[in-house]
């Protein structure tokens, strides 16, 4: 088994961003074996309006999923090594409820600060400039109608899965590389939680536009939006990054104390 052999849907890219784009376009193109005049400046901008319309729910959906595969174990750990709580031992374990409480205070914090950034431009504006730099004024057309057809949800599934996954598995050294031991295991893994938590954000697939969807995605235009959405989620997932490392150093003293808090109640 080789990893396009898990599921009849596309095999995400995995890789450093460029890396992960030049394997999205592989594996896809793999899967693909299976299954007028140019625009006005306006004309351009209300299609890229359109896409973005579109698209921006999902990739803004699998942004968060991706900060939150990496930094919920991160946050475990630090409400496990809160300083308050070393005369603990074991009695400071994810089991009592005073772990609870600053496991949910601290993840309360992380939750305003992600819908913070949420509610900025950034992320449309991130997902507007890797449109510009990645599909021609004569492509996004092409784009847009293959979004709104019938295959659109199931190409915006595919599409999603593969940023899912491709930028979890090159976001750390930890995970291991395309042709390592383990990469076959770890993509499918990332699959399941892909499925498990992308909730209504991201359109399901339709069984009946798989080989459409599929064989679209294997096109060249399909592969050019693929890298768009590796670009934008990566780029997303990146400022979500900053977000949180502030929020650990300004928020720092509040932190400590709700965790004192949650520590004395377990003495």
């Amino acid at each position: 088994m080789n990893g396009f052999e898990l599921d009849d849907r596309p095999a995400p890219a995995v890789g450093a961003l460029k890396a992960a784009q030049r394997l999205g376009a592989a594996c896809i193109a793999v899967l693909a074996l299976g299954f007028a005049g140019a625009a006005t400046d306006s004309a351009a901008a209300s299609v890229d309006e359109a896409i973005v319309a579109r698209v921006i729910v999902p990739i803004s959906a699998v942004a968060r999923m991706v900060e939150d595969e990496k930094w919920k174990p991160l946050l475990d750990e630090i409400v496990q090594n809160a300083p308050a709580a070393a005369s603990l031992g074991s009695r400071w374990a994810p089991q009592s409820a005073g772990w609870q409480k600053a496991r949910s205070a601290l993840g309360a914090r992380y939750t305003r600060n992600v819908d913070a950034y949420a509610k900025s431009d950034h992320m449309p504006r991130t997902l507007q400039a890797a449109l510009a730099d990645t599909i021609s004024t004569d492509e996004a057309p092409v784009y847009e109608k293959a979004l709104d057809g019938p295959a659109g949800s199931t190409i915006i599934r595919y599409q999603a899965l593969t940023a899912f996954v491709a930028t979890v598995m090159s976001n750390s050294p930890k995970e291991p590389r395309y042709g390592q031991p383990g990469w076959t295991e770890r993509m499918t893994a990332l699959r399941k939680i892909f499925d498990e938590r992308a909730g209504a954000a991201v359109p399901h697939e339709d069984p009946a536009q798989k080989m459409d969807a599929g064989k679209f995605i294997g096109d060249p235009i399909g592969r050019k939006g693929t890298q768009v959405w590796l670009s934008a989620v990566g780029k997303s997932a990146l400022k979500i990054d900053g977000v949180v490392n502030l929020m650990l150093f300004d928020e720092q003293n509040a932190i400590q104390r709700e965790l004192a808090d949650a520590v004395a109640g377990t003495r």
